[in-house]
């Protein structure tokens, strides 16, 4: 831990380029340079906004449209008019579309918002939506040609056509066993594609291990979930109580009784270091936020994921976080945080200088390769194992998502481990059977 100066300049640097960003959007709206029918409604739209707006003021700094998120406007909204002053103006039949924006500065990154009411008549169909209308359309046109040749006596061409390829395997010729001083680790893993849910690779997945790396994630879920925009910027503050729970786990950003730190602080510290001090606390402000028993949302929550129904122990970490990235704004949050590598826990009450982290397993081992990684890591309480869950996407746009555990903690071992397991994925994805073409080849 070090106290970074420059790093809490740079930060400041960025907020106040984004916010005369947003001054020069708000003024051209106000002065009808862009009207109602040219307002953002779709992500696509804003990153052109944004990205024209940047290059028009030589801005050093580069935008990212995460999600869009569309509700129904009140009768009237309080606006600005341009000339450092508010007025009302009418959004009857009108669209707020809130956008979630990742900016990124020199050497720092944060999330922002930007809001628009636009009149129905000028909403465009989101990409989602659209994407969902085309596929929908191309469904309904299948099953009336399938439907279509069953009749006509082709039932044998179909069923050939359909027959689905092998969907799992053990990998048990995978080198699993990386030796290091004499030491191996123990591996167990369980490997999808994500796109298809296929199983690819699996070994030991129902084996026990501590819910550390559940725990934090489901709490972050519920956090991204529950919390309102406005209630993530708010400042808590921190009860022994809280910190009581946690004890001599060595993943903590070091919080004291009455320290006062944001909701977003406290997340960024959960995806980045797993922090377990900071997840207790947020664990807290879900009770008071929404008048119930952490228990009970967390019944409530693992109902709506796993349905009742029994999972392996990695099979339910791998669901977990495929729910999480099947959520458009969910899952923007969740990639924008657990990539970055680095966690600044601003300064406080109780702590005067900002104190740096580094992420507990940095993701950008297989970037050379054209392989993003998300990833959240975490070690067992007595310390003698740790889990990772990833997804990596390729430059293909192919998906994979799944969970390795190790019965010691050695992070070398387990990067190779995980290495292995993706490069060994996406080869099977191209094979699209998983049988026969990498079978008996060194995966090591």
């Amino acid at each position: 831990m070090e106290e970074t100066t420059n790093d809490i300049q740079n930060l400041e640097k960025l907020k106040n380029t984004i916010a005369d960003l947003k001054t020069n959007i708000i003024s051209d709206i106000a002065k009808q340079e862009i009207p109602y029918n040219q307002l953002p409604s779709t992500k696509k739209d804003l990153q052109k906004l944004l990205d024209r707006y940047i290059r028009k003021n030589n801005f050093n700094i580069t935008a990212t449209v995460l999600d869009c998120e569309r509700t129904k406007a009140p009768e009237s909204l309080e606006v600005p008019d341009g000339k450092g002053k508010t007025k009302t103006i009418s959004t009857a039949n009108s669209t707020i579309c809130e956008f979630t924006v990742v900016f990124q500065g020199e050497n720092t990154s944060t999330l922002d918002y930007l809001s628009f009411s636009i009149p129905n008549e000028y909403v465009k169909e989101d990409e989602t939506e659209k994407e969902q209308r085309i596929i929908g359309n191309v469904k309904v046109g299948l099953m009336f040609i399938v439907s279509l040749m069953l009749f006509v006596g082709t039932t044998r061409f179909m069923l050939n056509q359909i027959t689905p390829f092998q969907t799992e395997r053990e990998a048990t010729n995978f080198d699993d066993t990386t030796a290091k001083e004499g030491e191996k680790g123990n591996f167990s893993y369980y490997l999808l594609n994500r796109k298809t849910k296929t199983l690819i690779l699996k070994k030991d997945e129902d084996k026990s291990f501590n819910d550390t790396i559940y725990d934090n994630l489901i709490t972050a879920l519920m956090v991204l979930e529950k919390l309102k925009l406005s209630e993530m910027e708010k400042t808590v503050t921190v009860d022994s109580s809280e910190l009581s729970k946690v004890g001599n786990s060595e993943y903590k950003i070091n919080l004291v009784a009455g320290e006062e730190i944001t909701v977003n602080s406290l997340l960024d510290a959960l995806f980045v270091t797993s922090a377990e001090d900071a997840r207790e606390v947020l664990k807290s402000e879900l009770e008071k936020v929404t008048g119930e028993s952490y228990e009970a949302l967390l019944e409530k929550k693992e109902q709506m994921i796993f349905q009742n129904e029994q999972f392996s122990n990695a099979e339910k970490l791998t669901t977990l976080l495929d729910y999480i990235m099947n959520r458009s704004y969910v899952g923007g949050l969740f990639k924008n945080r657990v990539g970055q590598q680095e966690y600044i826990k601003p300064p406080t009450n109780k702590c005067k200088g900002a104190v740096h982290f580094d992420k507990m397993f940095k993701s950008t081992f297989m970037e050379k390769e054209g392989i993003h990684i998300y990833c959240i890591y975490a070690k067992e309480s007595n310390g003698k194992g740790a889990c990772i869950l990833f997804c990596a996407e390729n430059s293909d746009n192919q998906q994979l998502i799944g969970t390795v555990y190790s019965d010691n903690t050695n992070k070398k071992e387990m990067q190779e481990m995980v290495t292995n397991l993706i490069r060994d994925g996406f080869k099977w994805i191209k094979t699209q059977d998983g049988i026969g073409e990498n079978d008996g080849e060194d995966r090591s």
